[in-house]
């Protein structure tokens, strides 16, 4: 199995108000917040999310092992749309492809789905410009490039996983109520 990673990041915005703007998301579909205490490596089929500080202008919000699009696509954009912000969707399937979602204050702006292979130094700025489809842990080059620190580590079962740099705020699950 390949790098698996589902990262939202918010600009402009601390993990106190991305954390409020996602439980009155949750809260409106009877769903509330529950703390969890996070697990490194990341458990594939967990339902948590961890989320991080702000750091360099962003604040991460790592997704769990659940693959359920539609309800936690609608709370990024809620999110977004709460807190006025620009945010991201950045995706790995299994190492195969990735892409990503940007949105702004609440609506989508673009969506590219890429198969996989890394990027040579210095080559993320001009495809970016060029919008061709690069490939690969190219996910990882975007992140780093938006200034988001990462590094990749290896799980026993293997597959790959990805520690931000930025300081966990708080882990959490969507629980019923």
């Amino acid at each position: 199995m390949g790098l698996a990673l589902r990262y939202n990041l918010f600009h402009g915005v601390d993990a106190k108000a991305v954390y409020g703007a996602l439980a009155g998301y949750w809260a409106s579909l009877r769903h509330g917040l529950a703390e969890r205490t996070p697990r490194t490596p990341p458990l594939r089929a967990t339902d948590e999310y961890v989320l991080h500080a702000e750091r360099a202008g962003w604040t991460l919000l790592s997704w769990d092992g659940g693959w359920e699009w539609t309800r936690r696509r609608e709370a990024q954009l809620h999110v977004s749309r709460a807190l006025g912000c620009v945010g991201l969707l950045v995706f790995v399937y299994d190492g195969q492809c990735w892409g990503y979602e940007l949105f702004d204050r609440g609506a989508v702006m673009d969506v590219t789905a890429l198969p996989d292979r890394a990027l040579e130094a210095g080559e993320v700025e001009a495809v970016l410009r060029r919008r061709a489809r690069p490939h690969g842990h190219g996910a990882l080059d975007l992140l780093r490039l938006l200034g988001v620190d990462l590094e990749v580590a290896e799980a026993d079962e293997p597959w790959w996983y990805v520690v931000p740099a930025a300081a966990r705020w708080r882990a959490f699950a969507v629980v019923m109520r």
